[in-house]
């Protein structure tokens, strides 16, 4: 009928991509305690030297000083094509180059965010950088709830990807 919705055959219960799903989650959660002085982006480009950018999926910045302050990167689900991935972080990097060029941006917080393959929710692994060594140090892995005080008290309720 004219004006109402249907599932085709094969499509029923179709829900959008990982990747749109956990990054809508994740920004809007991020917004929620978000403290004054912050500022959300989505897509914003990020200087790693003189010749390269990244473009993480999320950013937090500051907003006096346009200082990142947490990068996400959501990976996209196997299966699920993604041509912006494809360019991010120095030209199709592996999570281990994306992560590695966040750190020589000198971002403190950096936060890689894939589809976990038991739940289908998101598995956020978070990373914190060693001010001595430029490095990033794991500091969690977190299903089901994200609850970090750094780089400001954030709570994520994971499982609210299932309502999206």
């Amino acid at each position: 009928m004219e004006g109402q919705l249907t599932a085709e055959a094969g499509t029923a219960g179709h829900r959008a991509p990982f990747h749109t799903l956990a990054r809508y989650l994740m920004t809007s959660s991020l917004r929620r305690t978000l403290p004054g002085h912050l500022w959300v982006r989505r897509d914003a480009a990020v200087v790693v030297d003189d010749r390269t950018a990244a473009e993480p999926d999320i950013v937090v910045v500051d907003a006096e000083t346009d200082e990142v302050v947490l990068a996400v990167e959501v990976v996209p689900a196997d299966g699920e094509a993604d041509s912006e991935a494809d360019s991010e972080a120095g030209g199709g990097a592996g999570a281990a180059d994306a992560t590695q060029a966040y750190a020589t941006a000198g971002i403190a917080h950096f936060w890689r965010v894939e589809q976990d393959p038991v739940t289908d929710r998101p598995m956020v692994y978070v990373h914190e950088r060693d001010a001595a060594t430029g490095a990033y140090a794991l500091t969690g892995v977190h299903r089901e709830e994200l609850a970090v005080p750094v780089p400001y008290r954030i709570t994520v309720d994971l499982t609210g990807i299932d309502h999206l």
